[in-house]
C-alpha cells in the first residue's frame, strides 16, 4: 500500500518525545538553575507546532509503513545519536510520551467544551 501522507509531522512528534527528556537529563545534571528554563526554548516552539498538526500527525501515523517506521529510526539514530539496538525501543517509548501529552491537552480542552 503507498503511503499518502509521509512522516514529516510525526518526525516533529518524535522529535519533541526526544528532545524533551534529552534536555530535562542535560539540564539536571549539575542540579537545576533558573538559566535552564531557557535551554527548553526550542522544545516549547516544537511543542506549538505539534499541537498545531494534531491531525495531521493522526493521519501519518494511521498510514505508517514499515519502510517509513525505519526511516523513523534512523532519523532520531542520526538527530540523537543513539545507538543501533537502543533506537527502537527509544522511539517507541518517546511516541508512547508524546502521544500521552497530546491525548491530555485534548482531554483539558474538551473540559472547557
Amino acid at each position: 500500500m503507498p503511503e499518502l501522507f509521509g512522516i514529516e509531522n510525526l518526525k516533529r512528534l518524535v522529535r519533541l518525545g526526544c528532545a524533551i527528556p534529552k534536555q530535562i537529563a542535560i539540564s539536571s545534571e549539575d542540579g537545576w538553575q533558573i538559566y535552564d528554563v531557557a535551554a527548553f526554548f526550542d522544545e516549547v516552539a516544537d511543542l506549538i507546532g505539534v499541537v498545531r498538526n494534531i491531525k495531521a500527525i493522526t493521519d501519518e501515523w494511521k498510514d505508517l509503513s514499515e519502510d517509513e517506521r525505519l526511516d523513523l529510526f534512523s532519523y532520531v539514530k542520526q538527530e540523537f545519536d543513539i545507538a543501533d539496538d537502543k533506537v527502537e525501543e527509544f522511539v517507541e517509548d518517546a511516541l508512547v510520551w508524546a502521544a500521552s501529552t497530546l491525548s491530555l491537552i485534548s482531554r483539558f480542552k474538551s473540559l472547557k467544551d
